[in-house]
C-alpha cells in the first residue's frame, strides 16, 4: 500500500480496512480526510523522537 502508514490506518478506521485494500491506498473519496490527518500527525508529532 502506498503512503504513510498511520494515514492509511486513520482512513482504514474511518472506512474500512478493505476499502484501503482494494484502493491500494487511500480512497479518492477520503483523499481530504486523509490530508487532514497527516497534517495534524504533522503538526502534533514531537520531534527527535525515536
Amino acid at each position: 500500500l502506498r503512503g504513510d502508514r498511520r494515514v492509511l490506518v486513520a482512513v482504514a478506521y474511518r472506512t474500512s480496512y478493505k476499502k484501503v485494500n482494494d484502493a491500494g491506498g487511500v480512497p479518492p473519496k477520503y483523499r481530504d480526510y486523509a490530508d487532514r490527518v497527516a497534517h495534524r500527525l504533522q503538526e502534533y508529532t514531537p520531534r527527535g523522537g525515536t
